[in-house]
């Protein structure tokens, strides 16, 4: 936990950027001041995002349990999501950036070290992250375990349109060998076994049988790992088990279609949530018209860094999926949807 550090260091950000003095006290009427300044968002931005790197320079260094971990979706855009957010000069980031450590079977505090040692060496007040989207719904304890290892954690996590994301999750699992194209040629050949016999998940009348269902999914995952290309979108099953030990102090959900969609805005919406110096800004991010994904202008260099184009490959419209197929699975996923949307009092897609 970075605290009063944290604090200061931000502090000194915006007094050096503001030209105001340091042992200045930061009264309301200083605070008008700024806001009154003609500097403009882009100049102020580039300079306290010299401060920072200056700043950081002087920082000692070391390896640390991570600040954020992205606990997933799977196939929701995770690896554009640190790829885009590791461009801020407080931002760490793991290589490689999947850590797997809560999923194993028992964790020990030789395997704790192991974990932090495979950290980057990094500043006092930068931030490290890792991301894993198996976390999301594999092991049902994990996210006790998370809270009970990294207790100052900030979780980030990115949903998007189940539907898509089954297209997506069942076309990486053939690349990978998680799936075998022999026996699932097809998305609508994989549909056919698996989505009546999963359609009891997709609702249910209270806790009680909630929990069933989540007990039963984790089962499957050891005896029927295809069917989480499925049940990975099953977000109101899952979701209730991290709310049970994080809030929105801790925990910050990033619609995918709006990541997709204007990955800058919500990047700024990330770093509010992180508490750090806004300097990641919507106008950085240009649309990249071939692979119809976004690319990160440096403000400073005006090196442009963009995601890669096998990246998205089904949900930037560049693979053509069945219109029928998508119903099928709109229709699966109808209820859970609604009962997510009730969960979190709003509506993300659809």
């Amino acid at each position: 936990m970075k605290g009063v550090g944290l604090v200061l260091f931000i502090i000194s950000v915006w007094t050096l950027a503001s030209g105001q003095d340091i042992t200045t006290p930061i009264t309301d009427s200083a605070i008008q001041r700024y806001n009154d300044s003609t500097i403009t968002e882009r100049t102020l931005r580039d300079k306290e995002w010299r401060f920072v790197e200056k700043l950081m320079q002087k920082e000692r260094r070391s390896k640390r349990l991570p600040d954020i971990i992205g606990i997933g979706v799977k196939k929701c855009g995770t690896h554009a999501l640190i790829q885009l957010l590791a461009h801020h000069p407080m931002i760490r980031s793991r290589y490689p950036t999947e850590a797997f450590y809560f999923q194993r079977r028992n964790l020990s505090s030789a395997q704790e070290q192991e974990y932090i040692q495979s950290m980057p060496e990094t500043e006092d007040n930068a931030f490290i992250m890792e991301k894993t989207p198996a976390y999301f719904t594999f092991p049902h304890n994990i996210p006790r375990r998370i809270k009970s290892t990294s207790e100052y954690s900030k979780l980030l996590l990115i949903m998007c349109d189940p539907a898509k994301r089954v297209i997506s999750d069942y076309v990486q699992d053939i690349i990978v060998g998680s799936i075998k194209k022999e026996d699932y040629p097809t998305v609508e050949s994989y549909l056919e076994v698996y989505l009546n016999n999963y359609r009891k998940f997709t609702s249910w009348r209270d806790e009680k049988e909630m929990k069933s269902h989540q007990d039963e999914l984790f089962k499957l995952h050891y005896t029927d790992y295809p069917s989480t290309i499925l049940t990975n979108g099953l977000y109101a099953l899952h979701l209730p088990r991290w709310f049970e030990h994080y809030n929105s102090s801790n925990l910050h959900i990033i619609n995918g279609d709006e990541m997709l969609q204007n990955p800058g805005r919500v990047m700024e919406k990330v770093q509010d949530f992180l508490g750090i110096p806004k300097l990641l800004l919507e106008e950085d991010y240009i649309l990249n018209a071939e692979t119809q994904t976004y690319c990160f202008l440096h403000p400073l260099t005006k090196k442009k860094s963009c995601i890669g184009s096998y990246k998205m490959r089904t949900r930037n419209g560049k693979m053509k999926v069945d219109e029928k197929t998508l119903e099928s699975l709109r229709e699966f996923y109808r209820v859970p949807n609604e009962l997510l949307y009730k969960l979190l009092n709003v509506r993300l897609y659809g």
